[in-house]
C-alpha cells in the first residue's frame, strides 16, 4: 500500500515517469491489488485513451467500485467515439446530478438536443439548480431557448461567475426583446472587457431606436456611448451613434436638460482634447447655439489647383490657387480637435505642407482619407499612408488604355498599372491599408461598368463607388454626357450590384454618393439641378440657387414623364430628408441640417462651405474668425428659424450624403 500511495503522489506532482515505473513494479508481485491497475489507468489518461481505459476495466473487474471512477470510464468511451458504451456506463447508474449532466454532454455531442433538454428538466426538477449552468447556458443560447435559459440563470446563479451570469442574461434579454432589462445589463457590463466590443455594438443598435422607444433609458443609452467615446475618441462608430441619437429625433425639454447635464460632466472629466470637443459640440447643438465655443470636428480642403493631369470632366486645374497661410494654420491648429479630414486637390500630393499636415493628423489620431488620380504614388509614399492606415480614394473613369488616356489627359494607364500592383502588395503587407476607387460615369466608359466592377475586385479596391455622373453639357467635351435613356440603364445596373454588395454577394463594397430609390425621377431632378447649377456658374447670380429658385426653374422645363410626389416634396421649403422619407420641419425639433455645426468644406478661391455642395461663403478677407465668421452665424440661425432660403439641392439630394450631411455626420 506505502508503493501505491508513493505512486499517487506522483501522479498529483505530474510526475507520470515516475509513477508508472512504481505501478509496473507491483504488476510483477504474484497477487497484484487492484488498485495498481485503477492508478495506472489514470496514468495513461493523456498518454493513452486506450491504456487507460483497458487498467480502469481490470480494476472494476476485479471488485472495484466507485461512482467517479465509472463516469470517468464513460468519459474515456466518449472521448475515443465509443459513444454507445459511455451512454450505456452512465444509464446503468443511479441518474444522480453527475451522471445527468455527463448524458447531457453525450446528447450535445450527439446533435440530441431533445434528450438533452430532457435530462436538464430532471436535473431542475430534482436539484431546482444546475452547478454546470455556463456549460447548459451556451447550448441553450445555440437552441435559442431564451425564456427557459432565463429561468435557470436566476435559479443557479451561486454556480457561475457573476459576469457570465450577467452576459447571458443580457443574451437572453436582448433576443426576447426585453429592452429596459437589456440596458440595465449592459450598464452592469459596461466595465468588462472580455465584452465590450459586443456590449457596445448592442448598444450603437439600441441607439438607432430612437428618444421615443427608449424613453427613459436614453439617458443611460447616452452615458453609455460618451463613455465608449471617453475611452476611444477615434471610434468613428459609437460617436456617429451619439450624435444621430442626440440629432435625429424631437427631444423634449427636460429631457434634453438632463443629456446637456450628462455630457457636460464627460466634457468636464475628459483629459482628451478631441473628445471634450464632442460633448461641448454636442451641447451646443442641443442649444442651438450660432456662435460657438467647440471646434470644429470634420474638414475637406481642396490644399491646391495644382494637378498633374489637365482632365476634360475637371475644370479645377485651370485656376491657379493654393490654400493661404491663414487657412493652413488654422486646419493646423483644428487637427486635436479633429475626428476626420479629407484631403483634395487638384492633386494634394503638389501641396508643399502636405507631408507636414498628414504626419500632424497621424499623430494625434484623426482619420484621414485621400482623393487622388494614383499617379504620383511612390513607394515612400505608399508606405507613409500606410503606416497610418490612410484611405485613398483613386479616381479611375476608365479601364482601358484608350478610354483612360482621353479623360486622363497627361497620364498613362501602363503608370497606373503599376502602381496598384505596388498598392496590392502593401495591402498583403498591412491588412489594415485600404484603397478605394471612384467613377465618374460618362459617354466613354457607361458600355464598361462591368469590367469596371471586375477590375476594381481584380486590384483589390475595397470600395467602388459611382460618383454623379455626366448627364449634362456643363463640360467642355460635349461629348462625355449620356443621353436620359443611357443614364437610366447604367442607374439599374449600379442599382443591381449595389444590392449584391449590401447582400454581401461581391468581395467589394459599392457605394454611391445620389439616391438609387427611384430611377426616372431621379435622373429628371438631376437634369434639372444641373440645369440650375449651369445656369448658376454662369450668372453667378446671388440669392437664386436655392430651393425656392429651383421651384420656378422646374416650371420651366419639360418632362415626358410623372414627376414623382417624393421629388416634388424635395423642392419644397416645408421638408427635410431622413432616411428617405421627408419629414415636416417643426419649430421645437432638432436642427434640420447640423453640418454648419460640426463641418468645414475649404474650397478653391477662398470658398467656404460646411458641405461641398452647400452654402458659399466668401473668406478671402477673413484672416482668424473663420469658425464663426458672420456669414457662418448668420447661416446657422437660418437653420435655428427653419429659414432654408440658403440650402442647395445638390447638397439635399444625394441619397446617403444628404442624410449624413443633415445630421452632420461622416
Amino acid at each position: 500500500m506505502e508503493k501505491i500511495e508513493e505512486a499517487k503522489n506522483f501522479i498529483r506532482e505530474n510526475k507520470i515517469k515516475e509513477a508508472k515505473y512504481i505501478l509496473k513494479d507491483l504488476l510483477k508481485e504474484e497477487i497484484v491489488d487492484k488498485n495498481v491497475y485503477l492508478e495506472l489507468g489514470k496514468c495513461f489518461l493523456q498518454e493513452d485513451k486506450n491504456k487507460a481505459i483497458e487498467n480502469i476495466e481490470k480494476y472494476l473487474d476485479l471488485g472495484g467500485y466507485g461512482k467517479e471512477i465509472k463516469i470517468l470510464l464513460a468519459k474515456l468511451y466518449k472521448d475515443i467515439g465509443n459513444i454507445n458504451k459511455s451512454r450505456s456506463i452512465l444509464e446503468s447508474m443511479d441518474l444522480d446530478r453527475d451522471v445527468l449532466i455527463e448524458l447531457f454532454r453525450i446528447n450535445v455531442m450527439e446533435g440530441e438536443k431533445e434528450r438533452a433538454k430532457n435530462n436538464i428538466l430532471k436535473l431542475e426538477q430534482r436539484y431546482g439548480e444546475i452547478k454546470d449552468i455556463e456549460e447548459v447556458a451556451k447550448e441553450y443560447v445555440k437552441w435559442k431557448e431564451y425564456s427557459k435559459l432565463e429561468n435557470l440563470l436566476n435559479r443557479s446563479k451561486k454556480y457561475i461567475d457573476r459576469c457570465k451570469y450577467l452576459y447571458y442574461l443580457y443574451i437572453c434579454c436582448k433576443k426576447l426583446k426585453e429592452m429596459e432589462k437589456e440596458i440595465d445589463l449592459i450598464w452592469e457590463l459596461r466595465l468588462e472587457k472580455e465584452y465590450e466590443k459586443e456590449i457596445k455594438e448592442e448598444i450603437i443598435r439600441l441607439s438607432r431606436q430612437g428618444v421615443d422607444i427608449l424613453g427613459s433609458y436614453i439617458y443611460k443609452v447616452v452615458e453609455l456611448l460618451c463613455i465608449y467615446t471617453q475611452k476611444d475618441d477615434t471610434d468613428s462608430d459609437t460617436i456617429r451613434a451619439l450624435s444621430i441619437l442626440l440629432r435625429k429625433w424631437i427631444i423634449a425639454k427636460e429631457k434634453k436638460m438632463k443629456i446637456m447635464g450628462i455630457l457636460e460632466r464627460y466634457r468636464k472629466d475628459s483629459n482628451k482634447k478631441r473628445a471634450s470637443n464632442i460633448f461641448l459640440n454636442e451641447i451646443e447643438i442641443l442649444e442651438k447655439k450660432t456662435v460657438l465655443k467647440s471646434r470644429p470636428r470634420f474638414i475637406t480642403a481642396q490644399l491646391t489647383t495644382k494637378c498633374n493631369l489637365k482632365c476634360p470632366i475637371c475644370s479645377v486645374f485651370k485656376n491657379n490657387y493654393t490654400i493661404r497661410d491663414e487657412i493652413y494654420s488654422f486646419i493646423k491648429e483644428s487637427i486635436p480637435f479633429l475626428e476626420k479630414v479629407v484631403w483634395q486637390g487638384g492633386e494634394c500630393f503638389l501641396y508643399d505642407k502636405f507631408d507636414e499636415l498628414v504626419e500632424l493628423a497621424a499623430i494625434n489620431g484623426v482619420k484621414q482619407s485621400i482623393l487622388t488620380n494614383g499617379l504620383l504614388l511612390n513607394d515612400k509614399r505608399i508606405k507613409l499612408l500606410s503606416k497610418y492606415n490612410i484611405k485613398i480614394k483613386i479616381s479611375i473613369d476608365a479601364v482601358n488604355k484608350e478610354n483612360y488616356d482621353k479623360i486622363r489627359l497627361g497620364g498613362k494607364f501602363e503608370n497606373l498599372l503599376s502602381i496598384l500592383e505596388r498598392l496590392k502588395v502593401e495591402k498583403i503587407r498591412n491588412k489594415n491599408f485600404g484603397y478605394m476607387m471612384a467613377v465618374v460615369v460618362n459617354s466613354l466608359n457607361y458600355n464598361n461598368l462591368e469590367e469596371i466592377l471586375a477590375f476594381a475586385i481584380k486590384y483589390g479596391f475595397e470600395c467602388l463607388t459611382f460618383q454623379n455622373f455626366i448627364l449634362n453639357s456643363v463640360f467642355e467635351d460635349k461629348n462625355l454626357p449620356l443621353d436620359f435613356d443611357k443614364a437610366r440603364v447604367v442607374l439599374e445596373y449600379i442599382k443591381s450590384i449595389k444590392k449584391l454588395s449590401d447582400d454581401k454577394k461581391l468581395p467589394i463594397k459599392v457605394e454611391t454618393n445620389f439616391s438609387l430609390n427611384n430611377t426616372t425621377d431621379l435622373l429628371y431632378s438631376y437634369n434639372i439641378m444641373l440645369s440650375i447649377r449651369k445656369n448658376f456658374e454662369e450668372t453667378r447670380i446671388n440669392g437664386k440657387y436655392h430651393l425656392s429658385y429651383v421651384i420656378k426653374e422646374t416650371k420651366n422645363l419639360k418632362h415626358t414623364g410623372k414627376i414623382n410626389n417624393r421629388y416634388n416634396k424635395l423642392m419644397c421649403l416645408s421638408s427635410y430628408a431622413i432616411d428617405n422619407k421627408f419629414v415636416p420641419l417643426v419649430s421645437d425639433c432638432g436642427l434640420f441640417c447640423a453640418s454648419p455645426w460640426t463641418k468645414l468644406y475649404f474650397d478653391i478661391n477662398d470658398v467656404m462651405r460646411s458641405a461641398c455642395n452647400g452654402y458659399e461663403i466668401d473668406i478671402s478677407k477673413e484672416s482668424t474668425n473663420l469658425w464663426n465668421n458672420t456669414k457662418l452665424v448668420e447661416y446657422r440661425k437660418n437653420i435655428v428659424n427653419n429659414n432654408i432660403k440658403d440650402c442647395k439641392v445638390l447638397c439635399r439630394s444625394s441619397g446617403d450624403y444628404s442624410y449624413m450631411t443633415l445630421l452632420g455626420v461622416c
